[in-house]
């Protein structure tokens, strides 16, 4: 008896699982530099070491403290992409 076996065919590579790999990777690395980033700069901020020419060290700590919350929240929110993904 000969059994007919089917065609070997070349299995082609995943386009869009590349695509959503490449997305996750670059939204980790951006998450990742945001939450260090606005981690850095809230320890400077509240230490009062943002000056900003011509004003008052609270001037550059309010901006920074703000910014830091900024870059915090869209840390999580990249990585919430990631996860929901």
């Amino acid at each position: 008896m000969n059994k007919l076996k089917p065609p070997k065919t070349k299995s082609k590579p995943d386009r869009q699982f590349d695509v959503v790999v490449f997305k996750m990777m670059a939204a980790l690395a951006v998450s990742v530099s945001l939450l260090f980033g606005g981690g850095t700069l809230l320890v400077y901020s509240v230490a009062r070491k943002l000056p900003i020419e011509g004003y008052s060290s609270t001037v550059g700590a309010v901006f920074g403290i703000h910014l830091a919350a900024l870059m915090v929240f869209y840390a999580f929110a990249l990585f919430k992409y990631i996860v929901s993904d």
